[in-house]
């Protein structure tokens, strides 16, 4: 903890005190959001809780540079992060250099959050967003429990886009190119790597084409990258020994329809990822999906249906429509549907949503949220159904 103050507060005095050599271009805006939560959470099944939470707090460094450069730094803090206790996260989400010639060209590189359907590059700006609990695969508080990284670059490092008039018409476009899939980087000294560093040859590619018009907007997005294949040993025994089988080919396409006007805001996504199994992975999926015969006592078995199926394709949809019923108070509901070919405990999870929120001033947004989840749980059978109640006070500072 000591060392993470220590960092910050340089950070904060070298970026804010800038040198005297310097133009006034080059001082650094400072600002953030940040989002305290009450969670009541009723699960059929496990244990009922309730908290209390910093659910995230991002702090961002913007400065001009001057000639069309500028740069952009973004720290990210998550379930009341303490180093000391042990607790939730702490990221360097991004870290980047611009050049902009024109709108219509533009220049990022270094770490970035890239143009991947509507939410991915606003999914941390919470006062922006009107509900506590955001899309399932977008919600970063569920990261140390359950991994959606595979179904959208959450980072990229090189990225050219821009925007053009056409009539009444505003066209949009993105390319970009990154570092593999996450579990690819290195992580500790026995990877071919400084930690941190792609362990391949191959990278993510991926790009957006998109338009505006009265108050809609729409687009399409696609990467390219690869999975590793590689399956650690366990899955209720269901995988006997670690097994490898070959990077395989991975393409995402996302389509992403939102619109604002006349009170009412509204945003959807849906995101398909599909990947090309090599032989080995074949066979093993095929292996590791049929169900399994176990002895439960004298003379007696148990059948038990896989938690795994023999494609590892998934797809996420969500829509979410509101009314800004004052200009202070606005209320929504919501949808989403995960659904994973793999994972069948998580195969297929419908999430209904309701919530309200209410501005006492510009820079403050009090929230309330009701979700219900209902999840499969093969081989546990039948459906098991989660009720959460959120309370939340999201800042921007």
């Amino acid at each position: 903890m000591k060392h993470f103050v220590l960092f910050l507060g340089l950070l904060l005095v070298a970026l804010s005190q800038p040198l005297a050599a310097q133009s006034p271009l080059s001082e650094t805006s400072i600002y953030g959001y940040f989002q305290g939560v009450y969670l009541d959470s009723r699960p059929t099944m496990f244990v009922k809780n309730n908290t209390f939470a910093v659910q995230q707090l991002d702090l961002f460094f913007n400065t001009n540079l001057g000639s069309g450069f500028s740069s952009f730094i973004s720290l990210e803090l998550s379930n009341s992060y303490s180093s000391e206790r042990q607790w939730g996260n702490f990221n360097l989400e991004e870290a980047w250099v611009r050049y902009s010639y024109s709108p219509l060209f533009n220049v990022k590189f270094g770490q970035l959050v890239p143009q991947f359907g509507n939410l991915n590059e606003i999914k941390n700006r919470t006062p922006l967003l009107p509900y506590i609990q955001r899309p399932m695969v977008f919600e970063s508080s569920y990261n140390s429990i359950l991994d959606f990284s595979a179904y959208y670059p959450a980072l990229a490092n090189l990225q050219i886009y821009g925007s053009v008039n056409l009539g009444d018409i505003k066209g949009d476009y993105a390319l970009f190119v990154g570092n593999s899939d996450p579990k690819f980087i290195a992580t500790n000294k026995l990877d071919n790597g400084a930690t941190g560093w792609d362990t391949t040859q191959f990278k993510m590619f991926g790009g957006r084409v998109g338009a505006r018009a009265f108050g809609a907007k729409a687009g399409v997005t696609a990467t390219f990258d690869r999975f590793r294949g590689f399956f650690e040993q366990g899955g209720y025994g269901f995988i006997p020994v670690d097994t490898w089988v070959g990077n395989i080919p991975r393409r995402r396409l996302g389509v992403d329809l939102s619109y604002t006007g006349y009170g009412f805001f509204f945003e959807s996504e849906a995101i398909f990822v599909q990947h090309d199994l090599t032989p080995e992975a074949k066979v093993f999926l095929n292996a590791i999906s049929q169900p399994v015969t176990i002895p439960i006592g004298p003379g007696a078995t148990m059948t038990m249906e896989s938690p795994f199926g023999n494609s590892l394709d998934k797809s996420f949809m969500y829509a979410n429509l509101g009314y800004d019923i004052t200009e202070r108070i606005f209320a929504y509901i919501g949808w989403s549907n995960t659904k994973d070919k793999y994972d069948k405990v998580f195969k297929d999870m419908v999430i209904t949503t309701v919530g309200a929120g209410f501005r006492p001033v510009e820079s403050v947004v009090l929230k309330a949220q009701y979700a219900k989840l209902d999840v499969g749980m093969v081989p546990f059978q039948g459906q098991y159904t989660h009720n959460v109640y959120y309370l939340a006070a999201s800042v921007s500072f």
